[in-house]
């Protein structure tokens, strides 16, 4: 159930709400977000038609506000693993400079990493390139590791980015997603992965998530 309100402090932490949206015809703040049907929310806030809207929108006028990314849920689960739809899928070698190599690892400090994986929700403004962000955004996720990098023998790896209608950092989730559309391997084997996120990005993107995925035991 799609349950909204309109708010006249931007800055108002509202119960059973994540976010905080504007529009720019009505000139107003509102939120939004999806409940389940015993939330007891309703009686504080107006149920919505999202009539096969996925993306987030003025619930009084009508405006498409799709640069605020996917209409979040509070309460609700996210959309079944097979369901995921990826609408742009890129891939960069890592280190930048290193030759990609399908038997490539990379180590930061203790961890051991096969491939790294940027879920992004949202739209990529027309003066992004999406390589620099890639590159930003991981390097910034390794630094944070506080280890020294180290590139194997055989070469770098991978970084795949993924633009998505929803993210998640549940492990149950990723998995079969990561499986599906990064790997498309019929088993996904023995392997582990650390999540960063959901990171709340700029309009118009949404929010993204960071896998850093570990090669498989025995590797």
């Amino acid at each position: 159930m799609l349950l909204t309100r309109r708010i006249d402090d931007p800055t108002e932490q509202v119960q059973g709400f994540g976010e905080i949206y504007f529009c720019r015809i009505c000139g107003d703040y509102f939120v939004l977000a999806w409940h389940e049907r015993s939330s007891p929310f309703t009686t504080v806030c107006n149920v919505v038609e999202a009539k096969g809207r996925s993306q987030v929108f003025c619930p009084v006028c009508g405006e498409d506000l799709g640069m605020y990314g996917p209409i979040m849920g509070f309460g609700v689960t996210t959309a079944k693993p097979e369901d995921v739809l990826v609408l742009d899928s890129f891939v960069f070698p890592f280190p930048p400079q290193s030759a990609e190599s399908p038997t490539g690892l990379i180590k930061v400090g203790d961890i051991t990493i096969e491939r790294i994986v940027l879920l992004v929700t949202g739209e990529f403004p027309s003066e992004l390139e999406v390589r620099h962000f890639a590159y930003s955004g991981v390097s910034h996720i390794l630094e944070s590791l506080r280890g020294e990098l180290g590139v194997s023998e055989h070469g770098g790896i991978r970084i795949h980015v993924l633009r998505t209608d929803c993210v998640s950092n549940e492990t149950s989730w990723l998995a079969p997603v990561l499986q599906k559309h990064v790997y498309q391997l019929s088993s996904w084997g023995t392997r582990t992965f650390l999540t960063k996120g959901p990171l709340k990005l700029e309009p118009p993107l949404g929010q993204a998530v960071v896998c850093l995925v570990n090669p498989p035991v025995g590797r």
